[in-house]
């Protein structure tokens, strides 16, 4: 397996594909999500997502707090587990060290919900990965941020946005560089293949 990430990486820094320079973060993650996106796990696989510190990423300089989310698993170890009316597996939410609790749920056709303070939020599953997780709020008024940008926190906290949209993107060129490596030990085969035939 050594082989192949060699050969690929080699041919990732060949036929490397700049990211074209975009404002915002909403922006990049319009250019870059369809490209990502058949890389992504699904919600269903939550050991990708709890029990992680994700940091949230905005491009707002006026934002100074520093937003941390945890998802934790629905019960832990020696919890006794009591019914109420929220449904969902528990939820922290950082600012700045403050803790404010809540709860999360995903719906198996792919909806994920946040609930703080009273408040729902319902969002779409746009991307998750090991080091990113970004949802799509599910809105129609065009008001306020479309996406929640979450970030491995230690990865967030040694890059700002831009590198982080860079390494996002990452994604895409490896992962483009591996198929065409597949493709091209693939067709060498073949063609030894037919030359032995003749």
């Amino acid at each position: 397996m050594f082989f192949f990430d060699l050969i690929a990486r080699i041919i990732y820094n060949t036929l490397r594909t700049d990211l074209p320079h975009r404002n915002t973060i909403e922006e990049y993650l319009e250019y870059i999500l369809p490209k990502v996106k058949r890389f992504s796990e699904d919600l269903h696989e939550i050991e990708f997502y709890i029990e992680k510190q994700w940091a949230e990423v905005d491009d707002d300089v006026l934002i100074t707090e520093k937003l941390v989310h945890i998802f934790k698993p629905e019960q832990e170890p020696g919890e006794i587990k009591v019914k109420d009316e929220d449904q969902g597996s528990p939820y922290l939410l950082s600012k700045d060290g403050d803790i404010v609790k809540g709860k999360w749920s995903y719906i198996r056709s792919g909806g994920f919900i946040i609930k703080v303070l009273q408040q729902y939020e319902l969002y779409d599953l746009a991307f998750l990965g090991d080091d990113f997780f970004v949802l799509k709020k599910k809105r129609s008024d065009g008001a306020g941020s479309k996406y929640l940008f979450l970030v491995n926190e230690k990865l967030a906290d040694n890059h700002d946005w831009r590198e982080l949209m860079e390494l996002l993107f990452d994604i895409y060129r490896y992962n483009l560089a591996y198929l065409l490596m597949w493709l091209g030990t693939i067709g060498i085969i073949g063609a030894v293949g037919l030359a032995s035939l003749r």
